[in-house]
């Protein structure tokens, strides 16, 4: 089977690992996966560099019938079976040139939506969502064609308990007693905020990992976290090392889908306390997350798992077992499969 993806989006992020790890999954099972990506796109290059084959294409939204042309005579020419496309720019031409070449068009729905499902979401054989939410979102508008949940899942290869990395981190870091941490960076949406107020006034350690890109933000948190030696804003750090050092992971965030960060930490067996935002609950299976529904909530809860080793040894043991069972790489894969199968 050969597959095309296109992908508007040029810069790196959930989305673009997203595409990049479908494209693999596409590759391992012997089938042939193509991209259509800006040049100058993140994703070009990282699929460019696993040998994966790359086609620059700019894309243009709803009136760029001059891409749609150029896919449906790249599908015709290279024997395309499904298209399967992910941003708004990028998903009219794709639409336009499955239907023009007679072929099945799949398309990714990332983000909750900000508004009424439009035609983009009646042309697909098959539509992908990255959490349960999206999925029931589109039902409640109608939509019928069918609707996949299938968020990211992280490599159980990669992402495992590891005594010797932790000790290493710790070490380098100088970390003693019990740390939270949160690979957040410094965002508005992601709320490091809340949890700078929850441990503040305490000896507990707070790690708050990953970039900033608000100046005006990163002055604020700055100013939060004066005189307090055990708060630190510690930039990018290796995901699998920084969360096998920690004790708690913490996700104060307002807006997420289904976070990788959160399946991570429960591969690393590390208890979880996150606010009930998008499509979170689908990971806590087993009683397994403390979910929030406000921020007092949230700040309570995490006060409380602090205060009580038995319960984050417990629910680190939990949280291992079902991500195991259900959150991984190979499970994303079946998964993935299948839906092209169907078609």
């Amino acid at each position: 089977m050969k597959i095309l993806h296109t992908e508007w989006m040029r810069s790196v992020g959930g989305q673009a690992k997203r595409v990049l790890q479908e494209l693999l999954a596409i590759k391992s099972f012997g089938w042939e996966p193509l991209l259509a990506a800006s040049q100058h796109s993140w994703i070009l290059q990282a699929a460019k560099d696993e040998d994966i084959e790359v086609i620059p294409m700019e894309f243009g939204g709803v009136a760029d019938l001059a891409s749609a042309w150029r896919l449906a005579r790249l599908v015709k020419e290279r024997h395309i079976d499904v298209i399967h496309s992910h941003s708004s720019k990028d998903s009219y031409p794709a639409a336009y040139a499955a239907k023009l070449a007679g072929i099945k068009l799949v398309r990714t729905r990332h983000m909750d939506l900000t508004k009424k499902p439009g035609i983009l979401y009646h042309l697909p054989d098959a539509i992908i969502t990255t959490g349960s939410k999206i999925k029931k979102e589109l039902q409640t508008y109608g939509i019928t064609k069918p609707i996949y949940s299938l968020p990211s899942y992280p490599d159980a290869k990669v992402f495992y308990p590891d005594l010797s990395l932790r000790q290493e981190f710790r070490q380098t870091y100088g970390l003693r007693g019990v740390v939270v941490g949160a690979l957040t960076g410094l965002k508005r949406d992601k709320r490091p905020h809340l949890l700078i107020e929850t441990i503040k006034h305490s000896d507990t350690t707070l790690l708050i990992a990953g970039v900033s890109n608000d100046e005006e933000y990163f002055a604020h948190i700055s100013e939060l976290i004066k005189g307090h030696e055990n708060i630190r804003f510690i930039g990018y750090v290796d995901p699998q090392a920084f969360l096998n050092a920690i004790d708690i992971y913490a996700c104060p965030s307002k807006k997420e889908g289904v976070p990788q960060s959160i399946m991570q930490a429960m591969l690393c067996a590390k208890p979880v306390v996150s606010m009930d935002v998008g499509s979170i609950a689908d990971l806590n299976i087993d009683n397994n997350l403390l979910l929030a529904k406000d921020p007092e909530e949230f700040s309570a809860l995490l006060q409380k798992l602090i205060g009580d080793e038995a319960l984050q040894e417990k629910l680190g043991k939990k949280n291992y077992q079902v991500a195991i069972n259900n959150f991984t790489y190979e499970h994303f894969k079946g998964k993935l499969r299948h839906v092209y199968e169907s078609l």
